[in-house]
Formats: C-alpha cells, sequence, structure tokens
C-alpha cells in the first residue's frame, strides 16, 4: 500500500494544485484506482 500522506506532503508544501500518478501494473488499474480515490478521500476529510 503507499502512504499517501507522505507522498502528497511535499508537492502539497511547495503549492501543487495537481498530482499525476502513474501505475506500472495496466491491468490492475481498476482497484489503484478505487485504492487512491479512497486514499484521497481520507486525507480530504
Amino acid at each position: 500500500m503507499m502512504d499517501w500522506s507522505a507522498l502528497l506532503a511535499p508537492p502539497a508544501v511547495m503549492g501543487a494544485e495537481y498530482l499525476v500518478l502513474e501505475h506500472d501494473h495496466p491491468t490492475d488499474w481498476r482497484a489503484f484506482s478505487r485504492y487512491s480515490v479512497a486514499a484521497f478521500r481520507r486525507l480530504a476529510a
């Protein structure tokens, strides 16, 4: 699992408005998307 809090901290401190994520296992893109969105929602709450 990704540590989204640690991953997002440096871009947020630098004022980034966007974060582009790349996944290297194309057949698993749905699961990656679900986990990523869920993590972002938890961080935003």
